[in-house]
């Protein structure tokens, strides 16, 4: 009975002394996935295997807590443009901006007397005809994530026909001539 006692505590302690191999071994293979993740923009991945690390192995093995918050942070919608208010000349021409965002995302509010808006990758370009009119004029449209999470109101304000009146200037009344 003592013998079998012994072998049982020996066990126990066999344990004892290997679970925190396995459990390193456990969390480093869990941060390495983590980290594949988080490269690959796989943001709501990587924030489940940083959790995981900082519950089994603590906040601070490999700095799991704070890049578990750069996951949340990532997978927080985000959408900005280059410019929002854009200004242009009475003729025509057109004018682009950029959009940046972790989402996907769409124009709305385009159809405009004043512009018509095309995109290609992450770039809007803005094409507007000349003013006809001897006053400004403005629009706008809107780049707004797919999900509806995000919106951004880009105005486009045109300035007014320059008018410009014929005009002919002397600067005698009268000419005389003379016969030598």
């Amino acid at each position: 009975m003592k013998l079998n006692l012994f072998a049982i505590n020996c066990c126990i302690i066999c344990l004892m002394l290997s679970l925190p191999i396995f459990a390193d071994e456990d969390c480093d293979l869990t941060l390495r996935e983590a980290k594949t993740a988080y490269n690959a923009g796989e943001y709501a991945k990587a924030k489940k295997l940083y959790d995981y690390v900082v519950t089994y192995c603590g906040p601070s093995y490999g700095n799991a807590s704070s890049w578990s918050q750069k996951c949340q942070d990532e997978l927080k919608p985000k959408l900005s443009v280059s410019r929002s208010s854009i200004s242009v000349g009475a003729n025509s021409g057109s004018t682009s901006i950029t959009v940046t965002s972790n989402r996907t995302w769409k124009l709305n509010n385009t159809n405009s007397s004043l512009f018509t808006v095309s995109r290609s990758g992450n770039n809007v370009t803005i094409s507007y005809s000349a003013n006809p009119n001897t006053s400004t004029r403005s629009d706008y449209f809107d780049v707004v994530t797919t999900d509806g999470s995000k919106s951004v109101r880009v105005h486009v304000n045109q300035a007014a026909k320059v008018v410009t009146t014929p005009y002919l200037t002397v600067d005698k009344t009268s000419i005389s001539a003379s016969d030598s």
